[in-house]
């Protein structure tokens, strides 16, 4: 399956993001952090697998899985966590959540 975006009145627009209407008084708001958590544990009990069978199923370290795990690895990369989703054979969303601090852009 292919996703692709699309580009309308010259503006590229992702088929993943939610269509986000402006209105000309609407302010900008810039991302200040991001903290990324996870639900491995539970999915590994639902998957009935351990850490060491996900680390050995998506080819890095124990301990690489128990830092993402335990110390909720601030960034996880991008790769690692398509690999986890995938092993788990869930959403990348269920797996992991990422809470944003907005702030207003000046």
């Amino acid at each position: 399956m292919s996703t692709t975006g699309s580009v309308v009145s010259g503006e590229y627009h992702n088929p993943l993001e939610p269509t986000v209407k402006k209105s000309p008084k609407a302010k900008v708001v810039a991302i200040e952090d991001v903290q990324v958590s996870n639900n491995i544990l539970d999915l590994l009990d639902k998957h009935e697998m351990t850490q060491e069978q996900l680390a050995d199923r998506v080819g890095v370290s124990y301990r690489q899985i128990q830092r993402t795990v335990h110390e909720h690895c601030k960034s996880p990369s991008l790769k690692l966590a398509l690999k986890i989703a995938a092993v788990l054979k869930e959403p990348i969303d269920r797996v992991f959540q990422a809470d944003f601090t907005l702030r207003k852009a000046s």
